[in-house]
């Protein structure tokens, strides 16, 4: 097939190009660039990464995919990675855009652990992979789509095309690298929470994995809450995972975060939990904290601040649970009567006139 592009094809990949160096979110310029690349190109799975070479071990960094199923992509990261045949390639220095079946030769490769056990369940007995960066920093981007036997080999054509896109993918992936080499003084931030009993820190990877946590150290998480507030943290994560793989990784911190509330038995915490990079990689880092520890530390700031009584300081605390006073009278073996000179003492010395302007106190 003639491997030159014609007017209308050399317009579509202009316009995908152009449209790379235009979003500063480069994980959300390379989805949009794969997920538009298949009119001109068409294929079924496609990914844009970032790895280190480390001690003989792929490590990667970043893996940004278009139409893989979470099965195949826990495999190859997890398992077959390190004997992926195409990245020596794709880590030379020298630019290269090759389709696999122009460097491997087909009867030996179709007898490799890699392809039989990988490429072949996933579909993926093509490919057209390519460099986007190799620097002296460890660091080496590349770029790959593939399809299966059903779809066929690709064209010259889709060749060409890859290769002219190359030098733009290249100038986006060079900016990108330069972002991740910047130093993140979160992780030092996060490194000190270890040491404060008030604080629960529990850091995930990608695959929802606990790389790092100090929930097991008997601080401010009840030891027999831990393995379920873990499955809750999970869940959360998750449900950030797909908001960041739909939308991309936001500008600000605000949008690579959510919170939640935790109910377990009795007790209540909060999370919250941000994608964020840490130490080199992009992790789910989530801070937990006792809801009870957070209530008992504005009650005992309020009693502190306006001088009340330990009773009173108890009859406030059932108040801001929402609690009645018959309830708090049951709660506290005291009468209604008894209760309400308390809540009378109480606010004239909080300087206030009922319950509804409890929250103006704390909030001062």
């Amino acid at each position: 097939m003639d491997a030159v592009l014609d007017h209308e094809e050399l317009h579509r990949l202009n316009r995908l190009c152009a449209a790379l160096n235009e979003d500063d979110n480069y994980q959300k310029a390379f989805t949009v660039f794969l997920e538009n690349l298949k009119e001109l190109v068409p294929f079924q799975k496609g990914d844009v990464y970032v790895y280190r070479n480390e001690d003989g071990h792929i490590n990667f960094e970043e893996f940004i995919i278009v139409d893989w199923v979470d099965e195949h992509l826990d495999r190859y990261l997890n398992e077959y990675a390190d004997i992926d045949d195409a990245l020596p390639i794709v880590s030379m220095k020298q630019p290269v855009m090759f389709r696999s079946s122009d460097v491997f030769i087909s009867d030996e490769r179709t007898k490799t652990k890699y392809y039989n056990e990988l490429l072949l369940p996933a579909g993926m007995q093509y490919s057209i992979e390519g460099n986007l960066y190799v620097g002296d920093d460890g660091y080496v981007a590349g770029i790959g789509i593939h399809r299966s036997d059903e779809f066929g080999d690709f064209t010259e054509k889709e060749l060409e095309i890859m290769k002219l896109a190359r030098p733009h993918l290249a100038n986006v992936a060079r900016r990108f690298i330069d972002s991740r080499t910047e130093i993140d003084a979160y992780s030092a931030g996060v490194t000190a929470l270890y040491d404060m009993e008030q604080f629960g820190i529990c850091i995930f990877d990608k695959q929802f994995r606990i790389e790092e946590s100090n929930l097991n150290s008997g601080g401010v998480i009840r030891q027999e809450n831990v393995g379920e507030l873990i499955r809750s943290l999970v869940t959360i994560c998750k449900s950030l995972n797909a908001k960041v793989q739909k939308q991309g990784i936001s500008e600000t911190a605000e949008g690579n975060k959510v919170h939640s509330r935790v109910n377990i038995g009795h007790d209540s915490y909060y999370a919250e939990i941000i994608y964020k990079k840490y130490q080199g990689n992009y992790k789910f880092i989530a801070t937990i904290y006792d809801g009870n520890f957070i209530f008992d530390r504005f009650v005992a700031d309020i009693r502190g601040r306006f001088e009340l009584t330990e009773r009173e300081s108890d009859v406030l605390k059932c108040t801001l649970k929402g609690m009645n006073n018959t309830e708090i009278g049951r709660e506290l073996f005291i009468s209604v009567p008894t209760v309400k000179k308390h809540l009378t003492s109480i606010y004239q010395k909080l300087g206030i006139k009922g319950k509804h302007q409890l929250l103006n106190v704390i909030i001062e």
